[in-house]
């Protein structure tokens, strides 16, 4: 290790420690590294910052979160609420139940669990107070069903993965069909032999006419998944034109339910423009200091060191589940996804780790890192929605903990639940 990779890591971690955000932290301390280092050259900054922008695929990051933020202004999370309502209100959980199902459709709209916790979230989280359950544990069965909103797609943290570790956007995309439904099972099952501690435990049964009046008003918008990821399976369009289809499809929407105006138009724009900017200028910043990670040889340098470890598949895939969920509870999801995926990505190869099977489980322990204190996002947004203090959030949230990491336990180690479908559709 050279005395220039030894500066670059300390200022890392040091800016990190005293409360940095993640991205200055990588571009500060990339920037340090190439002052100190004898042949390294300022210009790289600009050759390597603005060059990892130039790829088409951060477009379709900019159409799903537009598409996520227009979903939420046009009244659609009413009619997938009242849709999941329709099929699952009567079962054990009652709207515990509707509040995962309908994050489990509304996953195939926006690709963002902030978007599900913060837009469907808020009707889920109104509408389970006004039937009685304790206000920590609405917000508790929202972010925890949110987690599977990056999981099915379309997926944000998917794309970005998709670049860095150079796969298929669709093989993942379809890749992460089944494990979010595993994920949304598994919260199901818990909340059916739990609820009674929290609240209601049903409602009453769905008329067959009630189910079609709710599917009717929820069938265009969902309509929309089957367009955006029918329409890359199929081969018709990109990620990035599936992308721009879902916000038009979601424009169109709004006109045909008469929710379209121009101040709820601008103002999903404006929460577009944020939500694309600050994550592709953490990955800019990142693809400085994945370079010099790179240079400094040290994925090479960790394979050696791991030696026979890598040579064990099931160990492997559990170290590095175990790694993730600890890195979860400290820092920002996609920041650990930008970090690592340059180092894990030979790592994963050298063991045999389909590079498919790493983005899927990886996409789910971060997921799940939004639901952990003491930087778990989720949790604040669930704070905000309840007016809980953060104390109930996590106290709320920790029994949930359980089938999430048991659906990540399965999706990790039975690596067909991520292979099996898109073999079947895409090979």
């Amino acid at each position: 290790m050279t005395t220039e990779f030894t500066i670059f890591v300390s200022a890392f971690f040091i800016l990190l420690a005293i409360g940095v955000p993640i991205a200055f932290c990588m571009g500060l301390a990339s920037l340090l590294y190439l002052l100190v280092a004898e042949t390294a050259n300022l210009s790289i900054i600009f050759g390597r910052v603005a060059g990892s922008m130039q790829s088409y695929l951060y477009a379709a990051v900019a159409f799903f979160v537009l598409a996520s933020a227009l979903m939420n202004s046009f009244g659609i999370t009413q009619r997938i609420f009242d849709f999941a309502h329709a099929l699952v209100g009567h079962i054990k959980g009652g709207l515990a139940q509707v509040n995962v199902l309908g994050s489990i459709i509304f996953s195939g709209m926006t690709g963002t669990a902030l978007g599900d916790a913060a837009g469907l979230g808020r009707v889920e989280i109104h509408a389970m107070r006004e039937a009685g359950y304790k206000p920590a544990y609405a917000g508790a069965v929202t972010i925890a069903s949110a987690v599977i909103g990056p999981i099915i797609p379309p997926s944000f943290m998917m794309i970005i993965y998709a670049e860095l570790a150079e796969v298929s956007v669709a093989r993942l995309f379809v890749g992460g069909v089944i494990p979010g439904l595993i994920i949304g099972g598994a919260l199901m099952i818990h909340i059916y032999f739990t609820v009674e501690k929290y609240g209601p435990a049903r409602f009453p049964r769905a008329t067959w006419d009630q189910r079609l009046t709710a599917f009717r008003r929820a069938f265009w918008p969902l309509l929309s998944p089957v367009i955006v990821v029918g329409g890359m399976v199929s081969g018709i369009v990109t990620p990035t034109e599936a992308a721009a289809l879902a916000a038009i499809y979601a424009l169109v929407l709004g006109v045909a339910y008469r929710e379209l105006t121009l101040a709820e138009t601008l103002a999903s724009v404006r929460e577009a423009v944020v939500g694309t900017a600050v994550p592709l200028f953490v990955v800019s910043t990142a693809m400085l200091f994945s370079w010099i990670v790179t240079v400094e040889q040290v994925p090479d340098q960790l394979i050696a060191l791991l030696g026979g470890v890598i040579q064990n598949w099931w160990l492997t895939v559990i170290v590095l589940n175990i790694v993730l969920l600890l890195l979860g509870c400290v820092l920002e999801g996609l920041g650990i996804m930008i970090l690592l995926v340059p180092v894990l990505k030979p790592i994963a190869l050298a063991a045999g780790i389909d590079l498919i099977h790493l983005g899927v489980f990886m996409t789910v322990n971060l997921m799940i890192g939004t639901v952990t204190p003491p930087v778990g996002i989720l949790l604040y947004v669930a704070c905000d929605i309840t007016e809980c203090t953060f104390d109930e959030i996590v106290r709320a949230v920790t029994p949930f903990l359980v089938p999430l990491v048991a659906g990540l336990a399965l999706i990790t180690l039975v690596p067909e639940t991520v292979l099996w479908l898109p073999r079947l559709l895409l090979d």
